[in-house]
């Protein structure tokens, strides 16, 4: 019973791509009930944006995310659809983790895998 107690309320942190006006972009958001803190993404093969043709790591996995409120999102650009698809062309997928602690310090990890041929945004 205090597992389900605790389930329903603690943070709930995923990470996704979308594209948006023909912008590759990444999304991280917590869907819980309470604060995500020390929110850390890891993924291989790194993610990188492309900002005027310079390549760079994406800040949302590259930097630590000290505090995602309840229903908080953050979403960064990452690149054109075209420059994310030359730029990604050897990868099948981004795998990786999410990982954040709830407010009194319980660490929670997310493991996902975004496929980059069939993600119905990239096909």
């Amino acid at each position: 019973m205090k597992e389900e107690i605790t389930a329903s309320v603690r943070p709930c942190v995923y990470f996704d791509l979308f594209i948006e006006d023909r912008t590759v972009k990444a999304r991280l958001r917590n869907t819980g009930r309470t604060a995500a803190h020390k929110v850390d993404i890891n993924t291989t093969p790194q993610l990188r944006r492309v900002v005027q043709k310079t390549s760079s790591p994406a800040l949302l996995t590259h930097n630590t995310t000290a505090f995602l409120p309840p229903k908080g999102e953050i979403v960064e650009a990452i690149a054109l659809l075209e420059e994310f698809r030359s730029q990604h062309q050897a990868a099948v997928a981004l795998n990786g983790t999410v990982s954040y602690s709830d407010g009194k310090g319980e660490r929670y990890g997310e493991p996902f895998q975004i496929n980059l041929f069939t993600h119905p945004d990239m096909a």
